[in-house]
């Protein structure tokens, strides 16, 4: 087919679709006017921004018009609330001596956050004599206690040295999000997105790159943060998860010079699963979908750029389950269904907005039921409700994660859902559309691991139930590591295979040392085999470099875990069962590890279970639980927590490739070929290349290294004198080919040289070394 039939028949597919839509209702919605006054008039001065509960039983919305209701003479723009089943608008703000805006509003319509120039908000409306900057701040609104307060304040409530905006709020109202320009609000990090926690009334800030953002989206659940951020031509789609702290960049599915701004603010569905937007030029946009658990991004539709740049304004919103998306296109108020792939325009019929200009902003309710916007009426913006038609389901969104209790997810969690069950993924999440208006019960179980709570009991609702949590403990790993106390201290383990137990009374073995325990613990315990693990991640995985390949080696094991994600720095807190390591010489060797037994607590451990062999404090040599030491601390590079990982994805290992390896964290490694190209911290520019950062020192790989060049030259380098350890491999058809390893020390400010020829000869590859290191 040629191109311009491919491209006529693909506009005539998009003509069907919207068309089957833009028929489906019969009778057009009839509007509601929120911004009326008690007698059914509009407002006499623009109301815009409406914000809408999760059910739509709640609008908040900013305007200037001051005949809604009765004794507002403050002559500047408020925020009300209307409650649709009571008809009844109050103002939040009432006799403010600045202008007030934003609104956002929780789940239940409890909690109402805006944006404010006055400085005689909260108790009894008197001055704030600490609110002297002049500069706008964020207020939070509790309906059921009719309090409000300000939020955008310093640890001592002093006035911050900037301007706070754009605040966004989970659906309970415990998180909130925005903006500042102040620098005084929070220790730490660098950049202007807070997150303020109403539990605590604590305020942190996190960690963001330069440039000018957009309105943060914050998922119901309070755990996922989105925004538009733009330093360049093209913007960046960055979100953050607030339970683990990570944070990526969505990638485009359009090139970049198609994508110039991002219109409006974005919309999250309520756990955070689906990501909706409006972006691309002054002359075409999109509408895009984000579908964060596939790392999927989806053109939805195109549509007509806004004809006025508005970073304020909400021009897409979408429904908790990420189902429905509502959009703005051309003034007019449109759907999109993801489950039939169907578009409708609601209003296409209705002679009442034919008389009226375009749609300036809108908010959906969670359900899908509900679409709140914004609309010129004789020139004057009105904000107006309209219920939707055949939106109604009776299934609703479950949704929540189990994790550590320390911010760390667990995957392969098997949750029992009413006679279903569901898979915690690499995030801990878990989500399933359920029926709505019944009690569901939530039971987690993974071997080993016990959950508190046991399991929930929730009645979903129309709007759905998620940021359900649930704590697991790894309590049978350290039951496990106390059967072995008593073990007399061996490189060997009594049995023919050190992996399989010959009827010993220690998990089948009669003796082993310091690895052996955390093996035994672990298998028996939670049912994870670390041998087999370590083993399939070098299958899987052969840019990881071991030197044994054998999890009965401290560094090897250790090794395991750093590739996987699953060491900890030895600043967080512990928890019983994590595998402790050590390295006695200071060498960037682990030659030692334990068992935690127990931590207090602040997470410092007090107990471990540890087969020292003979030593000061253990002259019998035998395993046994121990005290917790300050030269322990002084010893540990990192602890490991396992959490159920998956394991690597698999790479092609056919191909062969040349691994360098560094272990020190006080000498740096450089790699570079007979082109003058390079890989070290700052730049990986030979062809094929990689590097891999570890808490020890660094791992560098480079694919099909021969067709590369011929020669490589390894680099050491170290401001201090220092001991480090560095292995090289030569990997072929999944199997290591040659290997070379070594020890030693670097004196301060020298520079080792080791250069390396790689030769084929025959299909087959041989490494040499023209100098050994010292």
């Amino acid at each position: 087919m040629k191109p311009g039939h491919k491209r006529l028949l693909a506009l005539l597919l998009v003509c069907m679709i919207w068309s089957s839509g833009a028929t489906r209702a019969q009778t057009p919605p009839t509007p509601l006017l929120i911004s009326r006054t008690t007698a059914g008039a509009p407002a006499d001065l623009p109301a815009r921004e409406p914000a809408i509960s999760a059910d739509g039983g709640y609008l908040a919305f900013a305007t200037q018009a001051d005949k809604l209701i009765e004794g507002d003479r403050n002559a500047v723009s408020d925020v009300f609330l209307y409650d649709r089943r009571k008809e009844q608008l109050i103002s939040l703000t009432p006799g403010g001596n600045g202008a007030s805006y934003h609104p956002a509003i929780s789940a239940d319509g409890r909690f109402v956050v805006f944006t404010s120039l006055a400085t005689n908000l909260g108790p009894q409306a008197r001055l704030d004599p600490q609110d002297v900057n002049g500069l706008p701040d964020v207020y939070l609104y509790d309906r059921v206690s009719h309090s409000l307060r300000r939020i955008s304040r310093t640890a001592d409530g002093s006035a911050p040295n900037g301007w706070s905006d754009y605040p966004a709020i989970s659906g309970d109202g415990e998180t909130i999000a925005f903006i500042s320009s102040a620098t005084n609000l929070a220790e730490g990090e660098t950049g202007n997105l807070y997150i303020y926690r109403r539990q605590d009334g604590k305020i942190r800030r996190l960690p963001t790159s330069a440039g000018e953002k957009g309105i943060p989206a914050l998922s119901s659940d309070g755990r996922y943060l989105a925004y538009a951020t733009q330093t360049g031509s093209t913007p960046a789609l960055m979100l953050h998860d607030l339970l683990t702290g990570e944070a990526f960049r969505a990638p485009w599915t359009t090139a970049a010079e198609e994508i110039e701004r991002v219109f409006g603010a974005l919309a999250i569905s309520a756990d955070g699963a689906y990501i909706a937007l409006l972006a691309g030029t002054a002359a075409n946009a999109r509408l895009y979908l984000y579908d964060r658990v596939l790392a999927q991004m989806q053109v939805i539709a195109e549509i007509h750029p806004p004809a006025e740049e508005n970073r304020a304004a909400r021009l897409v919103s979408i429904s908790a389950d990420g189902q429905v998306i509502a959009f703005v296109d051309k003034g007019e108020l449109k759907l999109y269904e993801r489950a039939a792939r169907r578009f409708s325009q609601p209003f296409v019929q209705s002679a009442a907005f034919a008389r009226m200009g375009g749609i300036e902003s809108l908010a959906m309710s969670a359900d899908g039921r509900l679409v709140g916007f914004q609309i010129a009426q004789k020139g004057i913006s009105q904000v107006y409700a309209v219920e939707l038609e055949g939106m109604q389901t009776e299934a609703a969104l479950l949704a929540g994660w189990v994790s550590d209790g320390q911010g760390h997810p667990i995957f392969g969690v098997e949750l029992s859902v009413s006679g279903r069950t569901l898979t915690t993924g690499a995030d801990g999440s878990f989500r399933l559309r359920a029926p709505a208006r019944r009690p569901i019960t939530i039971t987690p179980n993974k071997k080993g691991f016990t959950f508190s709570p046991a399991q929930q009991t929730v009645t979903i609702g129309p709007v759905g139930a998620v940021g359900l949590a649930f704590i697991g403990e790894p309590e049978a790993i350290v039951e496990e590591a106390r059967k072995d106390i008593g073990m007399p201290y061996s490189l060997t383990r009594g049995c023919e295979s050190p992996y399989k137990g010959c009827g010993g009374p220690f998990h089948g073995f009669y003796r082993g040392d310091c690895t052996d325990l955390v093996l035994d613990a672990y298998r028996e315990g939670v049912g994870f085999d670390i041998q087999a693990a370590l083993e399939r991640d070098f299958r899987l995985n052969p840019r990881h470099y071991y030197r044994w390949r054998d999890a009965r080696n401290a560094h090897d094991m250790w090794r395991y875990f750093a590739y996987t994600n699953q060491i900890l720095p030895q600043q967080q807190p512990y928890l019983a069962g994590d595998i402790v390591f050590f390295d006695w010489q200071m060498d960037g060797v682990v030659d030692h590890v334990a068992v935690v037994s127990e931590v207090n607590r602040h997470g410092v451990p007090r107990k471990l279970i540890d087969a020292t062999g003979v030593i000061a404090e253990n002259p019998s040599g035998l395993a046994m639980e121990l005290d917790w030491k300050p030269y322990h601390a002084a010893s540990t590079p990192g602890h490991a927590r396992w959490l159920g990982y998956k394991p690597s994805q698999r790479l092609d290992n056919r191909q062969p490739i040349l691994v360098i390896a560094l272990d020190s964290p006080l000498v740096s490694l450089r790699v570079s070929d007979d082109q003058g190209r390079a890989i070290d911290a700052s730049q990986i520019d030979i062809p094929g290349g990689d590097r891999l950062a570890t808490a020890l020192g660094s791992v560098v790989s480079i694919d099909q290294p021969v067709r590369s060049s011929a020669w490589y030259f390894i680099e050491l380098n170290s401001k201090l004198d220092a001991p480090y350890q560095l292995g090289i491999q030569l990997i072929e058809a999944g199997q290591a080919s040659a290997h070379r390893a070594w020890q030693g020390r670097i004196a301060a400010g020298a520079r080792l040289m080791i250069p390396v020829q790689l030769r084929q000869e025959q299909g087959k590859i041989s490494l040499s070394l023209l100098l050994a290191p010292p």
